[in-house]
């Protein structure tokens, strides 16, 4: 019987503790900040930069605001899985959008947003 007690006082103790833990850890999730964004864009409404030190700009829809952002040599573009640079990347896109299929394409651009910057231009078919 006599165990049958502590159990039931062993309860309450463990609920408290665990409860004390849980708020003890919530100031810690509060220090999460957003580092990079990524924007899905239609296909039809990206425009790639002209250099690698260009500006990339797309429309996230037909009537949303026309967004600027810069790229650098940094800026990773890939296609499928794989790499390409600005220049054959943006063949890739021009053999793309000549497809039926080019409407149903996303493309993923990644931005740091603490320098504004491209991190990278995804498209996958």
């Amino acid at each position: 019987m006599a165990a049958n007690g502590n159990a039931k006082t062993m309860r309450p103790i463990a609920i408290t503790t665990l409860a004390v833990l849980l708020l003890a850890a919530l100031p810690a999730l509060a220090d999460f900040r957003t580092i990079d964004e990524a924007h899905e864009v239609p296909f039809q409404y990206l425009v790639l930069p002209s250099s690698d030190f260009g500006t990339l700009r797309f429309r996230k829809c037909a009537s949303c605001e026309l967004i600027s952002l810069q790229t650098t040599p940094e800026t990773a573009y890939s296609l499928n899985g794989e790499t390409y640079t600005l220049r054959a990347f943006g063949v890739e896109l021009q053999r793309i959008r000549s497809t039926a299929i080019a409407a149903e394409n996303v493309v993923t651009v990644v931005e740091r947003l603490a320098t504004g910057t491209i991190l990278s231009v995804t498209v996958r078919q």
